[in-house]
């Protein structure tokens, strides 16, 4: 959330290069879940929904933001068998980011 609202206050510029390396390993903290996923994104929706006067103007990135979370969320619901959770975010994702890869991921998560 700090970044997000840095990201109203200051102007951030592209790099090419990397900032710094990340070692990630099956033992790590930060290693991806539903539960983590899906807490990122209420963080992401609640920036968006406090700041929403000033979104008009990105409402393409959030469009595509929310498709990207519901992706992930598809796809860790479906790892952890979380099969009403997978089709719920399966749909979604199709709704913002519509795709033949959604469309088939929406159809699929269904059975």
């Amino acid at each position: 959330a700090f970044y997000l609202e840095l990201s109203l206050r200051s102007n951030f510029y592209a790099v090419q290069e990397p900032v710094f390396l990340r070692r990630r390993h099956g033992n790590n903290l930060s290693g991806a879940s539903y539960a983590k996923i899906l807490t990122v994104s209420q963080v992401f929706e609640d920036f968006v929904t406090r700041h929403h006067n000033a979104m008009n103007e990105f409402a393409g990135i959030i469009r595509k933001r929310r498709g990207d979370f519901h992706n992930k969320l598809y796809r860790e619901a479906r790892r952890e068998k979380l099969k009403k959770e997978a089709a719920f975010h399966a749909g979604k994702a199709f709704y913002y980011a519509p795709s033949l890869k959604t469309f088939f991921r929406m159809l699929t998560a269904k059975l």
